[in-house]
């Protein structure tokens, strides 16, 4: 049984300008996952996120507005949310980006905000985020032994140290 409860959202190009998002919700202990019922469309202006560039909270105010510009898309994030915290659940939110829209990998998702508050979704707590990558090689893909990994972090002129 899994202490998460679990958000995959998937983005397929839909047509030039759009994609196309699907919603699935499941939780521990349940036989059936929730679905998105109508089907939703959202527009990612990749041009107007680039110009936000090095403003990273103007920048994902403006992601987490265009990912949950839809309606219904916004409304079945918030009660997967909801649904997780009444059961004392974290929520791991999965992105799958469809190879049909790439370009989608160039976005700095790691700036995603909550529309309906602001907040951080990738940083929150009760939040775990990960990003899917696909691929159509069928050769197995081997994890660095944790022992070889490394990793340097930069925190330059911080604010709130007080």
């Amino acid at each position: 049984m899994s202490d998460y409860a679990d958000l995959e959202i998937t983005l397929t190009r839909w047509d030039k300008e759009s994609y196309r998002v699907e919603l699935r919700y499941s939780q521990p202990g349940s036989e059936t996952d929730t679905r998105l019922n109508a089907p939703a469309t959202v527009r990612l202006d990749r041009a107007a996120l680039r110009a936000m560039e090095l403003q990273p909270n103007e920048y994902g105010k403006q992601l987490g507005a265009s990912l949950f510009g839809d309606e219904n898309v916004k409304t079945m994030f918030a009660q997967s949310r909801a649904s997780a915290q009444a059961q004392r659940l974290d929520l791991r939110l999965r992105l799958i980006i469809d190879p049909t829209a790439a370009e989608l990998h160039e976005l700095r998702w790691e700036t995603l905000r909550d529309p309906s508050d602001n907040s951080s979704l990738v940083t929150s707590e009760r939040i775990l985020f990960t990003r899917y990558l696909a691929s159509q090689d069928f050769r197995p893909v081997k994890i660095k032994p944790q022992k070889d990994l490394r990793a340097l972090v930069f925190i330059s002129n911080p604010t709130n140290l007080a």
